[in-house]
């Protein structure tokens, strides 16, 4: 993947994404994409705008967006950030108006531990909801009833091929 990316065009709403970390969405995104179909859940969508690869890729079939809107979180990178008036709507919204599809977008406001009737397996799960050690390590528990490739990346990098 050329390091030369107009991330305007790939990430079109605006996000707390660094620049560093877009590139590491794409480079995942291709990786996922050279597999085939695949199917995204994001835990912490806020506006959406790292969503917005997977809903440009035609390869991603499914996304799942979870998020508890509409609160203040705190974060222990020493912030609070404040997402009242930020709902599903809002982002979907967000999304449409910079001409993308949002028709494989599922949401889902609240927490990944309230989801009972989501019976989908997810390719890739990018975890940034609540800014916590506990929030992160419960969404990544949680999670795992929804994960189908955890090992992906590690075979990519040449471990356990077998796993």
């Amino acid at each position: 993947m050329s390091t030369n990316i107009d991330f305007n065009e790939e990430f079109p709403i605006r996000s707390q994404t660094s620049d560093s970390d877009k590139l590491s969405l794409l480079q995942i995104r291709d990786i996922l994409g050279s597999k085939g179909a695949y199917k995204y859940l994001e835990i912490g969508s806020f506006l959406g705008g790292s969503l917005t690869p997977f809903l440009r890729d035609p390869k991603c079939t499914n996304i799942l967006s979870i998020d508890d809107r509409e609160r203040a979180q705190p974060d222990e990178r020493g912030q609070k950030f404040d997402y009242a008036g930020i709902t599903n709507e809002t982002m979907i919204n967000a999304l449409e108006n910079a001409n993308l599809d949002t028709q494989k977008l599922k949401t889902f406001n609240g927490s990944i531990e309230e989801i009972t009737d989501d019976e989908d397996r997810y390719d890739l799960i990018f975890i940034d909801g609540e800014h916590t050690d506990h929030n992160c390590y419960e969404d990544f528990l949680y999670s795992l009833n929804f994960q189908l490739l955890l090992s992906l990346l590690y075979r990519q990098h040449g471990t356990n091929e077998n796993s």
